[in-house]
């Protein structure tokens, strides 16, 4: 499995490499510890790879280019450099030579979305009805503290649900919408910290208008 072999980071200097196994070796183990390490590579726009292959850099479909004809050409140019990056890492990572003879396939060989969606049609889990219900069941029970008390939490929060949304069969993945609204609704606290936080800013931050 890719998460109990020896990694060696000079051969494989983004995560541990990738040897073909279907299911949560891919989808929970591999896939996002690529995509981790990816936040590290940042282009002179300020976008990163990792938000290359999550489609949230610039000239994705939700955040387009801006600017005058000059300024989209350099803009279309930096994409299209993370783009061939995000592929050589895909490729590089994933030790599975049928897999890597796919990659060289017109329309997929140096785009590293097409790469992506590729890995995953190979290696994505595939569901029925009672794995559909434990889906369903462990996308309700995601919460903010399973991911610890650290500056990455919420954006490991939002990796792991978009991970569930996309091990999910064809025509019962959740709508953007859907997967925003759980993420908010994750984002809760223990009563302890609201009360010490509470009481915090009274000791703190005393209203001005209180008796004195």
């Amino acid at each position: 499995m890719s998460n109990s072999i020896i990694h060696d980071p000079k051969k494989h200097p983004v995560c541990a490499p990738f040897y073909g196994e279907q299911g949560v070796a891919y989808t929970r183990i591999f896939k996002p510890s690529l995509i981790g390490g990816l936040w590290a590579e940042t282009d002179e726009s300020g976008c990163t790879l990792a938000e290359h292959l999550l489609q949230s850099d610039e000239g994705s479909p939700g955040n387009p280019f801006h600017g005058n004809a000059q300024q989209v050409a350099k803009a279309t140019r930096l994409r299209l450099v993370r783009s061939k990056k995000c592929y050589t890492a895909i490729r590089k990572h994933m030790e599975c030579p049928a897999f890597r003879q796919a990659l060289a396939a017109p329309g997929i060989q140096g785009y590293g979305l097409a790469a992506l969606a590729l890995a995953d049609s190979w290696y994505g889990i595939q569901g029925g009805n009672l794995k559909l219900e434990n889906q369903n069941s462990e996308w309700q029970s995601t919460k903010l503290a399973q991911f610890g008390i650290n500056p990455n939490s919420v954006r490991l929060l939002d990796q792991h649900l978009q991970t569930l949304n996309s091990e999910r069969p064809v025509g019962q993945t959740l709508c953007d919408n859907a997967v925003g609204a759980r993420f908010l609704a994750c984002l809760t606290f223990p009563d302890s910290i609201i009360q010490a936080t509470a009481s915090f800013l009274q000791v703190s931050c005393p209203c001005p208008f209180g008796p004195k």
